[in-house]
């Protein structure tokens, strides 16, 4: 049985619009850790524009 971890991001749009990323990734071993660095660098460089 695999175990997953799920990151998530919400992020707020004009009136109740919302931009979701949602990453499913290993829960273990060296794949968690390359999963939690990959979305970290994915979020600190997201841009969405006319935000």
């Amino acid at each position: 049985m695999y175990r997953f971890t799920y990151y998530e991001l919400l992020v707020p749009g004009k009136g109740s619009v919302y931009w979701r990323m949602r990453v499913k990734a290993p829960a273990g071993g060296q794949a968690a850790k390359d999963g939690a660095k990959l979305f970290a660098q994915v979020r600190d460089g997201l841009e969405i524009h006319g935000l």
